[in-house]
Formats: C-alpha cells, sequence, structure tokens
C-alpha cells in the first residue's frame, strides 16, 4: 500500500474538521499490527511436537526456550503478512531453532532453504531480524550479543 492509498483508506470522507471514526481508527491499529509494528509477544520455544509459532502482528518476539537449544520456533503463515513484514526479536536463555511456518512447508523459504524440518539456529543472547521478501520467502539475520551480523543456513 503506498502512502496515498494508506491515507485515503483511513481518511476517506473525512475533511480535518471531524474526529476519526471509531471503526476507521480500530482499522489502522489493524493494518498497523499486520505490519509488524505491533506489540512485544514472549514466547517459549518447545520441542518439536509442541512447537510455538510467532503471532501475525507481533513486532517484537522475546524467546525464552524451555528445554534447550533444540527447542522450535515456527514464523508465521507467510500468507497472513504483507510483504515487507519484519519481525524482531532476541533468543534469551540457551539459543532456539527457527523454521517457517508448518503449513509452509516446502513452499516457503527461510534464506533459500524450502524443508520446514530445517531449522536456522539462534544463540543464547542473541536478537534476530526476519522478514518477508517475496510471497515464497523469508530472510533471516542474526545478530551475536557482541553485534556479529550473520545469515544462518538451515539445516
Amino acid at each position: 500500500m503506498t502512502k496515498n492509498e494508506f491515507v485515503l483508506t483511513y481518511t476517506y470522507g473525512l475533511d480535518g474538521n471531524e474526529t476519526v471514526p471509531f471503526d476507521k481508527f480500530v482499522a489502522l491499529l489493524e493494518h498497523l499490527a499486520s505490519r509488524g509494528c505491533g506489540a512485544t509477544e514472549e514466547l517459549a520455544p518447545d520441542a518439536a511436537s509442541e512447537a510455538v509459532t510467532i503471532g501475525t502482528g507481533t513486532g517484537f518476539a522475546v524467546l525464552t526456550p524451555a528445554n534447550d537449544a533444540n527447542d522450535i520456533i515456527h514464523l508465521p503463515k507467510i500468507a497472513d503478512v504483507l510483504l515487507g513484514h519484519k519481525i524482531f526479536g532476541v533468543c534469551t536463555a540457551t539459543g532456539c531453532e527457527i523454521r517457517v511456518h508448518p503449513d509452509d512447508d516446502d513452499d516457503v523459504a527461510l534464506n533459500n532453504n524450502h524443508v520446514t524440518a530445517n531449522e536456522a539456529a539462534l544463540a543464547a543472547g542473541a536478537s534476530f531480524m526476519v522478514m518477508k521478501v517475496s510471497e515464497t520467502a523469508w530472510i533471516l539475520h542474526n545478530y551475536s550479543n557482541a553485534g556479529a551480523l550473520t545469515s544462518p543456513t538451515p539445516d
């Protein structure tokens, strides 16, 4: 959505002299949340059979693995977020693994890997940024606690 389309969507019919109707304000907030500008979500990645998914409106995810570095977090379904959607986050404890959503198996790539059984490792204390770059691809950047940037390859 362009800037002009955005403005017209949420101000259509308003001449600047009245308050914004409640329904337009709610639609604006929902739109911002769906763009990854949402609130912080605290999640506890778990074993593969109990994997947790980052919410579609999450802007920042705080990941605290329940067990160890083999615990898994899934990205939102790619069809549920807009192009350019970004999720920032940090893995606070032992580290964990990040995968695409199970429904996106073999259709969506994470750093050019198309298999959901493969995951990218996030180190303890590391932060990350993941961005939807196409209808079939996420790009993941991982930042060490010293600030070094990597693009982990799921394995």
